[in-house]
């Protein structure tokens, strides 16, 4: 087996992953029912205006009944809209740190592992970065993937995260490059092929023990 791999990404599975566990995060739990309530004053809006619609006009053909189901669409989709940007605005917030992550990659190494992604600065806050984690197998100290929403858990020592400009692949300054500190927790949603394979190398490579050990600091 070459010692290099690379696990091709399946953006299908990470939506189906992803949306599993923010429905299983209680912040978004309590404010989803604000876009859902808008989403039911659509409907409400839609049925109100077709039945006014054609209550009113006396003599109903198809281009009448075409123009009020436009119109009432037209005015369902004012609230629709206002509840889809709720939505994109507290998915994107409260599904941190997964949902700032795009255009991701893993591979592992003859001597560790590599994560990336494009997106949010994982420490300053920047945007449009391409942030690469990486550890090599005899610095991890615990890794583990939940099985119901396949998150991989991992760090150690000297596991380093560095920050590109997404274009031209030069190292931001001054923040380039930090270490998390020994129990610090890297997280990701395993969206990738080959799982299994994954999880028998990284057996193979990492000392005993360590695979489905939990950090001792929070995660």
């Amino acid at each position: 087996m070459t010692m290099n791999k690379n696990y091709p990404y399946t953006g299908s599975l990470k939506r189906k992953y992803y949306d599993k566990w923010l429905k299983n995060q209680e912040a978004w739990q309590k404010r989803k029912i604000v876009p859902n309530a808008f989403y039911a004053i659509a409907g409400v809006v839609f049925v109100a205006n077709c039945a006014y619609f054609f209550w009113a006009i006396t003599t109903p053909d198809v281009g009448m009944i075409l123009f009020g189901l436009l119109a009432a669409t037209v005015y369902g989709m004012i609230p629709c809209v206002i509840g889809v940007a709720f939505s994109m605005k507290w998915k994107a917030k409260y599904g941190a740190p997964f949902s700032q992550m795009t255009k991701e990659f893993l591979l592992t190494t003859e001597y560790g592992l590599e994560y990336g992604y494009v997106g949010k600065d994982w420490k300053w806050g920047d945007h449009n970065n391409r942030i690469v984690f990486h550890i090599r197998f005899t610095e991890v100290e615990f890794i583990d993937i939940d099985r119901d929403f396949n998150i991989c858990t991992l760090g150690g020592r000297r596991g380093r995260i560095t920050v590109y400009d997404d274009l031209t692949m030069q190292t931001y300054q001054p923040h380039n490059s930090y270490e998390l500190s020994p129990n610090e927790a890297f997280k990701f949603i395993f969206a990738f092929r080959d799982q299994e394979e994954f999880v028998e190398r990284v057996k193979n490579e990492v000392k005993e023990g360590v695979w489905g050990k939990k950090p001792d600091g929070p995660l």
